[in-house]
């Protein structure tokens, strides 16, 4: 008599119907889920910045991105500087005979006590689309004594014009910077063209005073240094994070153990069907709130589905897909059918919860890159919308977070990542994402007034070494007078040798004490303010059993190649057992186990996410541990073939062409390769697609260099590793040439034979001028002197 007397007020409590009868709405409420969003507080929120593949817990490496939070308002942007380079150009000939002072500084000089050294024609080669930003006149020259009365003057000769740029005079010592050369900028020049600069001449001029010289000027080299903006480009991210507690999430969560069930089984994963339905029971719409949005997750081996129906306000089914909202204002109920799947998890959202985003996105944007700059918003670790960060102006975004929200969660965070991906010209370029506010809408809060009453917690049978169980206690407790959160609940535990007891946000925690069994008896008892009391015994029987093996949780989803072996470690332990009697299988074929490695070893057969069930026991029990796998395709470019010119010679123009291959299983695109000669870039190109298998060339074009014999050609392709790949090592090639003396045309066409006559004529003018010159030393005085 006594057990049906239980067994009918266990009934009569948990009844949902005289639980809702008992209760009446007292006030409604909206709740702010994210305070953090009006961007008040910089204290609020984390930025980082990293370059675009650092993980964000590596240390920050970001050179030009940046986050801040002022004035109201985020800001994520990146500031790029001008990107400059160098280049030395050295003169390559001379009207005045001085052959010693062309070229790079090589310890050879042109003297002279009066008559002018005048270099020039300054090779700027591939460099001449670059824009000049600042020119430095270098001399590697030497006076080797002191003027007190000769002076040393440099010009610099345009198009005619003579432009003096320095004179010295009465020095205190010699002037020796032949060893690292004397450099001086020449304002106003940057504003020549590049031919203006490959014409410019020097002019060297040592100025006697009469009587004998003081010095001699000596000139080894003569060059232009000149700075110009140069192409560049790069990817980095900023990142802004911030989290808010909060609990009361605007969701409800279906119980799968309760409804109506056909054709389907309950599996570990959930509701596991070939071709099954389950029809909820009623689910109750909370008062003065709206229907949000129905959303799944299943597991399936296939291509499995899940079709969702709901019953509207006519009582008719009506087909739903997931992620939309039903049309109905009332208490509906939802079938769902399971095909080829197991339904891990189905829930609805209410009032749609959503973040609503407000900001601009400003700035020169014609240095990006505008299909990889992009700017994210993550919600509880799932990025919930992806927008174009080149795209300028104003905006509103609005964004369901109903799909990332659980019960179990007791924070909310959001993340703004903003990624910028430049290829410019050298230019200074910024852009700036502005993010004025971040608004979550949904979140509600109801307060009932009704007669203070608990569900009972019950007796439980638990067994050693378990988790223990948590059972929602305050939700299910009502007064009419205290609020729920101001209910006061004491526990009495007669053994705490064996559990232990206590309440937490809401929830009994019964804990059960390490390597402890036997008998508790539980006396819940909640106060209201009033003083009255509810009180329920409870019996928490504890029974011994053996340890079971502890496999311990893979973390997270972990990321593996197509088509590639790829090992995951695992740590298994177990007290009562030896080594040797533990196995370890899993549910897939293509998962082996190593265990005197202990790894498993996958080459998963589909990309995608999947997993894989893992199971390992002892002599008697078994435990199991689900492995997640990203399985990806990926790209593998490499360098297959660097085809070079035979016979190349000095002075000669060539082209180097590579060949480039995709190995890998989905397509690249734009892939960048660059070709250098001993480590100096040369030339570069795009390739723009390459399929699976398929190979593409780039060429690059260079001059054979004079006074070297042979050259190291490389070519890299994707530099910037902005492509994944398998193998991310075997990027580059090189060939060694060979640099073969220049020869001399001697073919025998009308043109030549006018080259060989004009020869011929030069070769007797030197003579005649060597004739001339001896004369002139034989009959002139000692010297000849320039009086200034």
């Amino acid at each position: 008599m006594r057990h049906l007397v239980a067994t009918l007020l266990i009934a009569i409590l948990a009844s949902p119907i005289a639980f809702v009868d008992a209760r009446s709405v007292h006030s409604t409420s909206d709740e702010d889920m994210f305070p953090q969003g009006d961007m008040s507080s910089p204290g609020d929120w984390e930025i980082k910045e990293h370059l675009a593949f650092t993980q964000e817990n590596k240390a920050e490496d970001g050179e030009y991105v940046f986050g801040m939070i002022a004035d109201n308002r985020m800001t994520l942007g990146v500031n790029l500087p001008e990107h400059k380079d160098n280049q030395m150009l050295w003169s390559t000939s001379t009207p005045t005979d001085s052959n010693a002072s062309i070229g790079y500084p090589d310890g050879a000089y042109t003297f002279s006590s009066g008559p002018d050294i005048i270099v020039g024609n300054f090779n700027v080669g591939s460099i001449s689309s670059n824009d000049i930003t600042k020119v430095e006149l270098v001399v590697h020259f030497d006076v080797p004594d002191i003027l007190t009365q000769d002076k040393v003057r440099i010009s610099v000769i345009d198009n005619g014009v003579h432009d003096l740029v320095k004179t010295w005079s009465n020095t205190q010592s010699g002037l020796y910077y032949m060893s690292n050369g004397w450099s001086m900028e020449l304002s106003g020049y940057e504003n020549l063209s590049w031919d203006a600069i490959s014409n410019l001449e020097i002019k060297l001029d040592y100025v006697s005073n009469g009587g004998s010289d003081d010095s001699q000027l000596r000139v080894d080299a003569v060059g232009i240094n000149v700075e110009m903006k140069t192409p560049w480009y790069g990817a980095e991210r900023v990142t802004a994070t911030s989290s808010n507690s909060f609990n009361n999430w605007p969701i409800i969560d279906f119980d799968k153990t309760k409804g109506e069930f056909t054709s389907l089984s309950i599996a570990p994963c959930g509701l596991d069907a070939i071709d099954g339905e389950w029809t909820t029971d009623v689910i109750e719409l909370p008062p003065e709130q709206d229907w949000g949005r129905i959303h799944v997750d299943f597991e399936t081996d296939q291509n499995g589905s899940i079709e969702i129906e709901y019953l509207d306000n006519s009582g008719t089914w009506q087909s739903i897909d997931e992620g939309t909202i039903p049309s109905t204002n009332s208490d509906t109920q939802f079938r769902f059918r399971i095909l080829d799947s197991c339904l891990t998890r189905a829930w609805i959202d209410i009032n749609d919860p959503h973040l609503l985003v407000t900001g601009s996105v400003s700035g020169d944007i014609s240095s990006m890159n505008t299909t990889t700059t992009r700017w994210t918003v993550v919600a509880n670790g799932i990025t919930v919308d992806n927008f174009n960060g080149t795209i300028l102006g104003n905006f509103v975004h609005q964004i369901p977070i109903g799909k990332v929200m659980h019960n179990s969660d007791t924070e909310l965070e959001i993340k703004i990542k903003s990624w910028y991906n430049w290829e410019n010209d050298g230019s200074a370029a910024d852009v700036n994402l502005v993010i004025n506010s971040i608004e979550v809408i949904g979140a509600y809060s109801i307060e009932y007034d009704e007669d203070p009453q608990c569900q009972l917690i019950g007796s439980h049978d638990l067994t050693e070494d378990g988790g223990g169980i948590i059972l929602p206690f305050l939700t299910r407790c009502s007064d009419d007078r205290t609020s729920t959160e101001n209910l006061i609940v004491e526990f009495e535990n007669s053994n705490p040798n064996v559990v232990e007891v206590d309440l937490t946000e809401g929830q009994v925690r019964i804990r059960l004490v390490p390597e402890a069994s036997g008998t508790a008896e539980i006396i819940t008892t909640v106060t209201d303010s009033a003083g009255n009391t509810y009180k329920e015994v409870s019996t928490i029987n504890v029974a011994n059993v053996d340890d079971s093996p502890v496999l311990q949780q893979f973390p997270g989803t972990i990321p593996v190649e197509h088509g590639y072996n790829h090992q995951i470690n695992f740590t298994l332990t177990d007290v009562d057992t030896l080594s040797s009697d533990l196995t370890v299988y899993t549910n897939r074929s293509w998962a082996t186990v190593d265990m005197q490695n202990r790894a498993i070893i996958v080459n998963a057969p589909v990309p995608g996410f999947t997993s894989v069930l893992v199971t390992a026991c002892d002599l008697t029990d078994c435990v199991e541990r689900v492995l997640y796998l990203e399985v990806r395709a990926l790209a593998e470019l490499f360098v297959e073939e660097i085809r070079i010119p035979d016979d190349i010679r000095e002075g000669d123009l060539f082209d180097v062409k590579v060949y480039v291959r995709n190995s890998g299983q989905v397509s690249a695109m734009m892939v960048s390769v660059r070709c250098t000669a001993d480590d100096q870039t040369f030339g570069s190109g795009v390739i723009q697609v390459l399929e699976p298998g398929q190979m593409g060339s780039i060429i690059c074009s260079m001059k054979a260099p004079t006074n070297d014999n042979s050259l190291i050609i490389e070519a890299e392709v994707d530099r910037g590793t902005s492509i994944d790949e398998v193998d991310e090592t075997n990027n580059v090639a090189s060939e060694i040439i060979g640099i073969g003396i220049a020869v001399e045309d001697k073919t025998s066409s009308d043109s030549d034979s006018f080259d060989i006559g004009e020869g011929s004529t030069l070769v007797i003018s030197i003579v005649f001028i060597v004739i001339l010159i001896g004369a002139f030393g034989l009959f002139a005085p000692a010297k000849i002197k320039k009086v200034e």
